[in-house]
């Protein structure tokens, strides 16, 4: 199974969108709580206000999906950590497996339930 440092070494110290060696942070899903990658602070802050095609690629297709490999994003008392309720209600309960949580943030991210 992966783990965290696998999947982010992954990115082999790179920003997920424009591929910049600045310091990264973790990017995630605020309706899901899903870690999605890991972006430079730019890119994260750009990220949430941008529809530009390249955001949208990342979205629909976040590393952590290529990995087949999701877990909830840090304390899961803090917010945006838990997946909000209409998320919930179309695409049912988030998955604690990670392979599994890989595939509940792609059929959120493409708009699609196939469970």
């Amino acid at each position: 199974m992966t783990t965290y440092q696998q999947a982010r070494d992954w990115h082999a110290g790179r920003c997920a969108a424009c591929g910049t060696t600045r310091a990264l942070v973790d990017d995630h899903c605020h309706a899901t709580g899903l870690l999605r990658g890991w972006l430079c602070r730019a890119c994260n802050r750009q990220e949430a206000r941008d529809q530009l095609s390249l955001f949208s690629a990342y979205r629909s297709r976040p590393p952590t999906v290529l990995l087949q490999w999701a877990v909830p994003y840090g304390d899961l008392r803090r917010e945006g950590a838990q997946p909000l309720p209409w998320v919930v209600a179309t695409f049912g309960e988030r998955p604690t497996d990670p392979r599994a949580a890989a595939g509940y943030l792609a059929r959120f991210a493409s708009g699609t339930d196939h469970s």
